[in-house]
């Protein structure tokens, strides 16, 4: 079918680009770990799995190793935890800079 060359390109070029930025992330800050989500991830497991094998060709040699690639337990709704853990962080923030104020 004419359509199937075209997937199989869209299909390598995403697994490129998800090496390329666990790369870019590594290299911009070198964490022990990079937890990994997403509806994408969760749907097609194949694909993710064959992007960490791309990481051979893009990953930076000195790091490659020192990085471990783990899939988020907390699932879709990771992000709302994130999301909360920084609203939580910006009221104590908001606390603690108010209270500084009055107490000076």
């Amino acid at each position: 079918e004419s359509w199937f060359p075209w997937i199989v390109e869209l299909v390598n070029k995403v697994r490129k680009y998800i090496a390329v930025a666990i790369n870019h992330i590594s290299c911009a800050y070198n964490p022990n770990v990079i937890i990994v989500n997403g509806s994408l991830i969760r749907k097609c497991p194949d694909l993710f799995a064959k992007a960490l094998i791309d990481l051979d060709k893009y990953m930076f040699k000195p790091i490659q190793y020192s990085v471990n690639i783990e899939y988020s337990k907390l699932g879709a709704n990771a992000s709302l935890f994130g999301i909360g853990e920084i609203a939580c962080d910006k009221v104590f923030d908001l606390l603690v800079f108010k209270n500084k104020n009055t107490i000076d």
